[in-house]
Parts: structure tokens; C-alpha cells; sequence
């Protein structure tokens, strides 16, 4: 035997962490949220995290969240977050038309969050252990694999981000619709002109994607671009010309980067034998938005709680564990497959098409019932009353067919089957609707 060979002879495995009630891969907002649930179920909890204790937090994103969502953290976990209020939402054309969405939003600071959370999941008795999960245990699931270990549990929940590893092995054909993003946080010269967190939609501006410029205080807001494009170097490009076009007069730029985005139509089931799944993981993103915080922390909370169910009822088949993608579908899910066909019509638009749309179109609250309901019907009757005075028919006749299916859509998730008998069948409808939302 060669001497690499008895190197890698005598390297000896890690023996098996002790069985837990619950365990999560991955320690980022589904993550922390399922975790401090199942403790709050007096469950015992490990938390598996690819990253350093002292990197947990630090991610390519917006950094936005409802204001909502931050009041409901502190309410129900005692989680103070500090944050930015902003009025709304601010979508436009290239040209500068916009539209002001009233929904309370916040901008925060991603890592300063992350290690919050992190500590309160500590504090409250989860293990913590930094390793790189490689792969479920067994099926049902059982636990995770990490490269030297193994980590027993009851109820395994996959927190992993985009790359979702354990639910992957469930669904391995599946294609990985994912967006890359480019995000820089900007130091300002001049104070901020606006309390409105801003996107900018222009398929001749970013193919399938937008920018965007979130105020995170009165001297710094965080910009970035992200959508299905080829090169980094184009969307540094994007953003810089985004940031001439917005008149923002930078005195420095701080943390730079690129990060993967989930692009994909929400997942329909969010449980497999003994998995539960959540996060970027499970694409519980905002299609529109991109907007991932609100949804991931109602999404860990819901896992964590029939995590808990599971583990008092001794059964973690796919029927036993059902109801977390009940929640979620009346939660966020139906929503969000209306917002995955909202989304394809907008970036389909050229800069003219979206500008009309805005000025003589949706006001501010067609789009927050569309954002929050995933209708818009005051909106479809405009559609109509201006097709029957011949304005834009080819524009308009599109547009009133994304108002059509988005409300079949939503009318389809009201019959979410509460079993998994009948679902291959819902399932079917869903992607028959879906496809036909694609621009």
C-alpha cells in the first residue's frame, strides 16, 4: 500500500451525533424559524449549517421584508430586528413612469439578523453543528449524511437554499430554474429622494429579470439586478447603467457579490417520507418581488409545528405530514402560482408596453391586491373597458388572459387536496395552467 493509501486507510469517521427529535439543514431564516418552533414544542433540535457560526446571515439578497412579517418575529419568538420602514412598493418602465404599491415594507441587515436568530435558536437549546450535509439518511428520511457523520432524527426538515440537497434526491429529473443576481450596497453622496422600495421591469433593460434599489437609511440603499442572464459582467453592466438612469451619486460601494436565485414556479408538494422542505429550497419566493424572507419564516414556522405533530404521533409518512403543505398553500402558495404567471407577462414587455401598462392601466392598489392576493380584478375590468374601445387590443387581449388564468389559478389552489389521494390529478391541472403562463 502506497503512502496516500494509508493516509486515506487511516482516516477515521466521526461516530453518529446522537438521535434528535428534529433535524435541519441549513440555518438561515426557514431554518432558525423551523428550529425555534420545534423548541417551542419542548423538541430537541439540530441545526446542521454549511457556513462558520460567524458567516451565518451573510447572503446575496434585497435585504427586504414586510413590515408584518417583522412584527409578527417579535410577537410570536420576542425577536426585535432593527429595521428601515419604507411605504411601498415603486414599480417602472425604464422611461421613469411608476406606480406606488402601498404594502409596508422594511429593508434590514442580512447577517446582523442571521446572527440574531442564531443566538436565540442557541440560547433556546438547539445544537448547532457546522458541517456540509451531503444527503439524507435513508427513506424515509431518517437524518442527514455529512461528509464524515451521520445525524439521526425523527422528522428531517431541508432549510438548504438553492441547492437543496436533500430534497434533490427526491426529485433528481427535476430541472433547477435558477437566476443569478448581482447585488452592491451604495454609501450616498445626497441624501435618499424616496421612502419606496423601487423595482425596474425592461425585458430590453435585463432579459427575464429586473433591478432593483432598496433604501436601507437615509445615506445608503442596497441596488442590485437578477433575472435568466448569461455572464456576471452583464449584470454588473445592467446595474451600473440602472444607477446612472436613478441619478444616484455614490461615495462608495460596499459588499459586492453574486448570488444564485430561485426563478422556478412554486413547488406543489413541500413533503416527502419523513422531509419536510422550505426556503429557496422549496423556490418559496416571490416571483415578482424576489422578495424570499416573509415566505421562508412563515414556511419554517408551519414545518416546524407539524414537525412537532409528527414526532407526538410516532408517523412520518407523507399523509402524516400532509398538512404543512395545506398551510402553506393557503398561505403563500396560491399566491405565488399566480405571481409566477403575473411575473412572465411583465418581463415580456418592452420598455413602451410596460409604461403604458403602468400610466394607463393598474394604480397602485390593482398591484397590491395583486401582490397580496394574487388577483387583481378591478384590473380586469379596466382590460375590458378598454378593449371595448378598440385601445392596444393585442396588448390588452394578453394581458385580460393573465387576469383569466391567475383567477384559475387561485380558484385551483382553493381545492389544495387535503390528502395525498387526489393530488396527482390537482397536480396536473396546476402544470396544465402553468404552461400555458409562460411568455
Amino acid at each position: 500500500m502506497n503512502k496516500i493509501n494509508k493516509l486515506k486507510s487511516s482516516k477515521k469517521k466521526v461516530p453518529p451525533m446522537k438521535p434528535h427529535d428534529v433535524v435541519i439543514a441549513g440555518c438561515g431564516m426557514a431554518g432558525a424559524l423551523a428550529g425555534l418552533t420545534a423548541l417551542k414544542k419542548n423538541l430537541t433540535v439540530c441545526i446542521v449549517e454549511k457556513n462558520k457560526r460567524e458567516y451565518i446571515g451573510k447572503k446575496i439578497c434585497g435585504e427586504l421584508m414586510t413590515q408584518k412579517s417583522r412584527d409578527w418575529l417579535k410577537n410570536e419568538f420576542n425577536l426585535s430586528i432593527t429595521s428601515y420602514p419604507l411605504k411601498g412598493l415603486e414599480i417602472c418602465s425604464s422611461s421613469g413612469h411608476k406606480v406606488h404599491v402601498p404594502i409596508p415594507l422594511c429593508t434590514i441587515d442580512r447577517w446582523k439578523v442571521g446572527q440574531t436568530m442564531l443566538q436565540k435558536v442557541l440560547t433556546e437549546g438547539a445544537e448547532v453543528t457546522c458541517k456540509t450535509v451531503k444527503g439524507p439518511l435513508g427513506e424515509p428520511v431518517k437524518g442527514v449524511k455529512t461528509k464524515d457523520t451521520t445525524i439521526h432524527s425523527t422528522v428531517t426538515i431541508d432549510c438548504s437554499g438553492v441547492a437543496s440537497v436533500l430534497r434533490r434526491t427526491f426529485t433528481p429529473g427535476e430541472p433547477a430554474f435558477l437566476g443569478v443576481a448581482y447585488k452592491e450596497n451604495l454609501i450616498l453622496k445626497e441624501p435618499v429622494t424616496t421612502d419606496y422600495a423601487l423595482l425596474m421591469f425592461d425585458k430590453n433593460v435585463i432579459p427575464a429579470g429586473y433591478v432593483w434599489c432598496f433604501p436601507k437609511s437615509e445615506y445608503e440603499v442596497n441596488v442590485g439586478a437578477g433575472g435568466l442572464v448569461r455572464g456576471k459582467a452583464f449584470l454588473k453592466k445592467i446595474l451600473e447603467k440602472a444607477v446612472k438612469t436613478l441619478g444616484i451619486t455614490v461615495k462608495r460601494r460596499e459588499f459586492p457579490g453574486f448570488g444564485v436565485v430561485p426563478l422556478g414556479r412554486p413547488l406543489p408538494s413541500l413533503v416527502y417520507p419523513g422531509l419536510l422542505v422550505c426556503g429557496d429550497a422549496a423556490s418559496q419566493v416571490n416571483p415578482l418581488t424576489g422578495e424570499g424572507i416573509a415566505p421562508a419564516l412563515k414556511a419554517g414556522y408551519l414545518a416546524g409545528k407539524v414537525a412537532a405533530e409528527a414526532v407526538a404521533n410516532d408517523d412520518i409518512s407523507v399523509e402524516g405530514m400532509w398538512k404543512y403543505n395545506c398551510d402553506f398553500a393557503r398561505e403563500y402558495g396560491a399566491t405565488h402560482a399566480s405571481l409566477f404567471v403575473a411575473r412572465n407577462f411583465l418581463v415580456s414587455l418592452s420598455g413602451e408596453e410596460l409604461t403604458y401598462f403602468l400610466r394607463s392601466i393598474v394604480t397602485g392598489d390593482d398591484l397590491s391586491q395583486l401582490l397580496q392576493e394574487g388577483t387583481a380584478h378591478k384590473g380586469m375590468k379596466k382590460v375590458v373597458a378598454f378593449l371595448k374601445n378598440w385601445r392596444r387590443p393585442r396588448l390588452l387581449y394578453r394581458m385580460y388572459a393573465v387576469l383569466i388564468l391567475m383567477n384559475e389559478i387561485k380558484r385551483l389552489y382553493t381545492y389544495y387536496p387535503e390528502t395525498p389521494e387526489g393530488f396527482s390529478v390537482w397536480q396536473q391541472n396546476l402544470d396544465y395552467y402553468l404552461k400555458k403562463g409562460r411568455y
